[in-house]
């Protein structure tokens, strides 16, 4: 892919200048020549694909399904994918079912073959309009990590905020979901080791924690753009702050005062 995008400054308003040109930009990532190739055998050859055997071993095809998820760093590990999607989610004990990452059970669900003819045009456009996105978001998670899953964010969170399971349910989506949980613990000022409390502890801190940063703990609050943004502009911030801890005190001071006009209002 010969895609790059134009990402610039960082924090705050970096973001912002990004949010203004990432639909644009994202077309342009559509007309790349890889992008369409990849696109185009995928469209193409899914139709033939009957087993999970028959799409681990087609690479090209495996690495856009994986892709759409944001997985393509799985693509060598056929045994482990295989093992994914011939488990299936139905059991409790199938291995998706058992891992943290709730990526490896949507892709599952996804790919649960035998597909029905009817389903399939679905799932063809539905994957190649994630791997896109995702696409793109991999591209400009390599000039900011931030950026990134700020992105991921505006992407999935509505889904889940506007899901009909319970609200604890929709806490453990979030929390399954490693590039959404790393958002929520930086906004939240947590350190990455609470993953080692009991999973109910965690729960009632990350509820705990976004009651006294959002005024709310009910994840169904979160499927408008300004809750979104209020989410990501705190994530940005904290980051920011986090990393300018480690410069001397006067540039902290600096930085702070810089964002101060955009970050007051955002959170």
């Amino acid at each position: 892919m010969t895609f790059s995008p134009v990402v610039f400054g960082s924090g705050l308003v970096g973001w912002s200048l990004l949010q203004r040109t990432s639909t644009a930009q994202k077309q342009v990532l559509s007309q790349d020549t890889a992008v369409q190739r990849d696109v185009s055998n995928f469209r193409n050859k899914f139709g033939g694909i009957e087993t999970a055997s028959q799409l681990i071993k087609d690479r090209q095809l495996l690495s856009v399904a994986l892709g759409a998820f944001g997985l393509q760093d799985d693509i060598d590990n056929k045994y482990f994918l295989q093992r994914i999607l011939e488990d299936g989610t139905e059991d409790r004990n199938a291995l998706a079912n058992l891992l943290s990452d709730n990526r490896y059970r949507d892709f599952a669900e996804t790919f649960s073959f035998p597909v029905s003819d009817i389903d399939r045009p679905t799932i063809v456009e539905t994957t190649i309009s994630s791997y896109v996105d995702q696409s793109f978001e991999a591209a400009v998670g390599e000039q900011n990590s931030d950026y990134r899953l700020a992105l991921n964010l505006h992407r999935e969170i509505a889904d889940i905020a506007n899901s009909s399971t319970s609200n604890d349910t929709k806490w453990f989506t979030i929390m399954g979901s490693p590039p959404l949980r790393k958002v929520f613990e930086v906004a939240f000022r947590l350190p990455s080791s609470v993953g080692s409390l009991p999973i109910d502890d965690q729960l009632e801190l990350f509820k705990n924690r976004s009651n006294s940063t959002f005024g709310t703990s009910d994840v169904s609050d979160f499927s408008d753009t300004s809750s979104q943004d209020r989410i990501v502009n705190n994530f940005l911030l904290q980051s920011q702050l986090a990393e300018t801890k480690s410069l001397d005190p006067r540039s902290t001071a600096l930085t702070l005062l810089q964002t101060g006009r955009i970050s007051i209002g955002a959170i």
